[in-house]
Formats: C-alpha cells, sequence, structure tokens
C-alpha cells in the first residue's frame, strides 16, 4: 500500500516537532508545554520519543486504513491535520515566547524568554540596544514608566 502524500507531510511536520522539543528543551532550557507529554518526557527520552512517535504513527496508520474506502474524506482530513498540526505549534511557539506587555523591557527581546539562534541574536541585539538608548535619550527623567507600543 503506497501512502498519502499527505500522510508524508503529517509525519515530516511530527518527526521535526518531535526534534526541535528535544533540542529545545535539552539546549535551551524549554519546558514541555503538553501535560501528557510532560509525564513521559520526566519518565526519560526512550518514552518521550516511543510515545510521540505511538501517537502519530497511530493515528495516520488508521487513516491510512480509512483511505482504502473513503478516499476523498481521508484526503481532506489529511489535509486538515496539516493545517491543524502547523496551527496548533505556531499558537504554542508564539504563547511560550511572548513577554507580557506589562514585563516588556528591551533586554528582554534576547535574553529572557526568547531562544534566538546565534545568527538572529547577532543582529537583534545591536538593533534592540540602539532603541534602548534612542528611547532613553529622548525620554524626559520624569518618573514616569515607559510603555512600549508594538
Amino acid at each position: 500500500m503506497k501512502l498519502a502524500k499527505e500522510t508524508w507531510i503529517i509525519m515530516g511536520i511530527g518527526v521535526a516537532d518531535l526534534a526541535t522539543t528535544i533540542i529545545f528543551i535539552r539546549q535551551h532550557g524549554a519546558v514541555e508545554a503538553n501535560p501528557l507529554f510532560k509525564h513521559y518526557w520526566e519518565m526519560g527520552l526512550v518514552f518521550f520519543i516511543a510515545a510521540k512517535m505511538a501517537l502519530l504513527v497511530a493515528p495516520l496508520s488508521l487513516l491510512e486504513w480509512a483511505r482504502l474506502h473513503k478516499p476523498r474524506f481521508v484526503s481532506y482530513a489529511l489535509r486538515c491535520a496539516i493545517v491543524a498540526y502547523i496551527v496548533m505549534y505556531g499558537i504554542g511557539f508564539v504563547k511560550l515566547n511572548q513577554v507580557p506587555p506589562q514585563d516588556l523591557d528591551m533586554s528582554d527581546l534576547t535574553t529572557e524568554g526568547v531562544v534566538l539562534p546565534p545568527r538572529m541574536a547577532g543582529h537583534v541585539r545591536p538593533v534592540m540596544q540602539a532603541i534602548k538608548q534612542t528611547s532613553s535619550a529622548t525620554q524626559p527623567d520624569s518618573g514616569a514608566s515607559n510603555v512600549a507600543v508594538y
């Protein structure tokens, strides 16, 4: 049986999600946001990988079986799953990396709460420092707190 291209895409997204999760947790101090997978992470890397793969492969296997009987419906379902997976991954990434507006400080954008690749950090830090210097030089010293609007 030949797998649908959508199945391969979801597998690719799932494996990329698994790999980036492991990298971000191990090398950047991130945490697993999903309570179910957080439990498996605490059990160990092998359990975490096994759980992620099982919960990826099992539904895809079921959908591939169903595709033999309802190919149009399954094709639509797989395409919706691709969109949902990317949207949920994006929402999770943004929610976990945003700085609350009341706590916003220019130094937070490159040090706390946001993981920047070294190539990007080298460009962002000087810009943020320049903005910080410019805003502190142009603000009157009235003791009022500064509010950043983006």
